[in-house]
Formats: structure tokens, C-alpha cells, sequence
């Protein structure tokens, strides 16, 4: 399958959800969807191209990322109130770790709500073969359009097989596929500089160069103490935990908590881990990561 084909696919999908979204008749039970894949499928990235589209187009969008830090299911539920005259969507990131957080009489209560007239269209990701969907017994199963995205790691179709190949058997491959493997337009500038005959050093250059404006006007957007959290994190040999953020910070951990918190609901800062006094962090963009440890600490 060449590059344009997969590429299209995704946009069609695309093009699919946002007709549907059109197409829903407010004061209706809306058309509930989800975008299944398997992990580096593009699924956040094409929920986030779902949400640009939607906020261009003058439409209300309330996003749940994940880690979910919820106190019942009314949480969810108070961000709304059942509109007759305009669509709102719910979009929900990792939606099978959002079920993970609630009881199976939530999900019921949760899916009462949705399928009420007037209620947001939920629009999410899930991966491939998740009970949530999968299980007849579970609260929504047979709930959503479901569209699949495709099974492989969409980054090797903007190369030539032979080329792939080699950039695989590079030394710095893991490096490379960090950075290119969730998002499309850096998988694509990578591969048009390496395929070209650029070295992976200069093909990331060169990269980094095509978005050294955005990086420059995102980090300085940020209040002070979020910019040293973000050093701190991207100061880090592996993923820091709160302690090790405060010590290369050199900021109070309180504060460290709220910035994080904030930083994580931008989706600057990805959390990891299923327990508080386990969680580590990292920026959720390794080529700003990149961009961050050679341009801001450098200085």
C-alpha cells in the first residue's frame, strides 16, 4: 500500500466523522463513535485533527484525557446540559482506561445519559479488541460507529520499503520512531529529508528547524514555574517522578502538582502509571522534548 493510500485512509475517516457530526440533529440520541486501533495507529492524532475541525467549525468540545481523576460518574456528566439547538461532543481520549476508572452501574448511568435526547456525541479512542466493545455482556457494546484504523505503525508508509528498512537498522532508530511514530506531519518531513539522502542527525536538524517557531512560542507561553517543570522533565536521562522533577526544578513540590496538573490538561506532560506515588512523567512531544534540552538548557 503506498503512502497516498494510507495517508487518504485516514483522511476519509476523517471526512466521515466530521459528516456525521453535520449530520446530527440536535435534541436527537446522537451517533456515538470510536476510533479502534492498535497502540501507534494515529488514533489520538486523528481525535485531536476531529477536534480542530470541530472548533473551526464553531462547535462545543468537552476532552477527558486520560488519568480520568474522577469522583463518580456525575463528574462526567455535570460538564453538560442536554442542548436542543447545537451539537456538543465529548471527546474521550483512551476510552477503555476512562471505563477501567468506573463501575459497571456508572457505565449503565453513563450510557443512559448518552443515548438521552439532547446528550453530547461522544467521540473516542479505544484499542483494538477491548472488552468495552467487544464483550456483548459489557454496558457498551454495540454503542458506537467504530471506525478501524490501520493495524500497523502508519510511519513506515512514508517511506520506500528499502529506505524503511535501513532507517530500522539504524543504531538510532529507537530515537527516531519516538519522534515520528504518533504524528503525521513529522513522520512525513522526516522521511522526505531521509529519504533524500539526509543523515538521521540532519533529517531531525532539519525538523527541528521546521518547528523551531512553534516550539519557541509554545514554551514561552507558559507562566514560569510550568516552564522549569518542563525543564525539569526534559532535563531527565529517563521519565522523572515528583521528586526528581523538584530536584532538577529546584521548585516546591506543591507546586510542581498544580503545574503538572495544568501542564497534563494541555497535553504538554504525559502521566504514566496506574498508582499516584508511582507516576512518572514525560513531554508527550519528544521532538519539543529535543528541542527544549538543545535550545532552552543549552542557553
Amino acid at each position: 500500500m503506498d503512502n497516498k493510500t494510507i495517508y487518504q485512509i485516514y483522511n476519509d475517516i476523517l471526512d466521515n466523522v466530521v459528516n456525521i457530526i453535520q449530520k446530527n440533529r440536535p435534541g436527537g440520541i446522537p451517533q456515538h463513535i470510536l476510533l479502534s486501533g492498535d497502540e501507534e495507529s494515529g488514533k489520538s492524532t486523528l481525535l485531536n485533527r476531529v477536534k480542530e475541525s470541530a472548533e473551526n467549525n464553531g462547535i462545543k468540545v468537552v476532552q477527558l484525557s486520560f488519568p480520568y481523576i474522577l469522583v463518580s460518574i456525575q463528574d462526567v456528566i455535570s460538564n453538560f446540559q442536554k442542548n436542543n439547538t447545537s451539537t456538543t461532543l465529548l471527546l474521550v481520549d483512551d476510552f477503555h482506561l476512562l471505563m477501567g476508572k468506573l463501575s459497571v452501574n456508572e457505565q449503565y448511568s453513563l450510557r443512559a445519559f448518552l443515548f438521552s435526547n439532547g446528550a453530547p456525541m461522544l467521540i473516542g479512542t479505544i484499542n483494538r479488541d477491548t472488552a468495552a466493545i467487544t464483550d456483548y455482556k459489557a454496558p457498551f457494546f454495540d454503542a458506537f460507529r467504530i471506525f478501524v484504523l490501520h493495524p500497523e505503525n502508519f510511519t513506515g508508509a512514508f517511506f520506500p520499503p528499502e529506505v524503511y528498512s535501513r532507517l530500522k537498522n539504524e543504531d538510532v532508530w529507537d530515537t527516531v520512531n519516538k519522534i515520528i511514530c504518533n504524528n503525521f506531519n513529522y513522520a512525513k518531513q522526516f522521511a522526505l529529508n531521509y529519504s533524500d539522502g539526509m543523515t538521521v542527525e540532519d533529517s531531525i536538524s532539519m525538523l527541528l528547524k521546521a518547528n523551531e517557531r512553534y516550539f519557541k512560542l509554545l514554551f514561552l507561553s507558559l507562566p514560569n514555574i510550568q516552564q522549569q517543570v518542563v525543564l525539569g522533565i526534559a532535563m531527565s536521562t529517563s521519565e522523572p517522578g515528583l521528586s526528581e522533577i523538584r530536584e532538577s526544578a529546584k521548585i516546591e513540590s506543591t507546586s510542581i502538582t498544580s503545574s503538572l496538573k495544568r501542564l497534563i490538561s494541555q497535553s504538554i506532560v504525559k502521566q504514566i502509571g496506574q498508582k499516584k506515588r508511582n507516576y512518572t512523567y514525560t513531554l508527550s512531544d519528544e521532538l519539543f522534548c529535543l528541542w527544549c534540552k538543545k535550545n532552552i538548557i543549552s542557553c
